[in-house]
């Protein structure tokens, strides 16, 4: 009985002593769980952060696109703007430049039929003088053929008076 029943407490003490290690194993396993659990929750909050800072990148970086979008497009309708007035401005320059030689060629033409116009009057003017100055010079060979009708007459009245007053005298004239 002695036996049996150190037997017994031997057995005793030995489950004891393997509760006590299942205990401490237990134990063990529950403080690796929650190390476990702690990690994994480290890990969720990291990977939210991440997550959030990825998210607000690429908002931010969505931003920047529609901003530089929205750049380039105010830089290519000022650059068409641009365009246009300089467009605008060379069409209205060629016109006045058109008007302004269409001006100058009708002042041209003006000045070359008021040229036309003076050039017939003094052509008329010069033919009137050439008229007058023959006319003059007829009526001078007019007068001087007057006059020498007028002294030749004179003459043969002188002639003839000569004659009737000393025959002897005049005939060795006509003869």
């Amino acid at each position: 009985l002695g036996a049996a029943l150190a037997r017994a407490e031997a057995a005793s003490e030995a489950a004891a002593r393997d509760a006590a290690a299942a205990v401490e194993k237990a134990e063990a396993l529950a403080a690796a769980l929650a190390r476990a659990q702690e990690a994994e929750r480290a890990a969720i909050s990291e990977r939210e952060a991440a997550a959030k800072a990825a998210s607000e990148a690429v908002a931010a970086a969505e931003r920047a696109r529609d901003d530089a979008t929205k750049r380039a497009d105010d830089a290519i309708a000022a650059a068409a703007d641009a365009r246009a007035a300089g467009d605008q401005a060379s069409t209205e320059a060629a016109a006045a430049a058109t008007r302004e030689r269409d001006a100058a060629r009708a002042e041209a033409e003006k000045l070359r039929g008021a040229l036309d116009d003076a050039r017939t009057e003094a052509d008329a003017q010069t033919a009137a003088a050439e008229e007058a100055r023959v006319e003059a010079a007829a009526a001078k060979a007019a007068v001087a053929a007057a006059r020498a009708r007028a002294d030749a007459t004179e003459a043969s009245d002188d002639d003839d008076l000569t004659a009737a007053s000393f025959p002897s005298a005049a005939a060795p004239e006509r003869a």
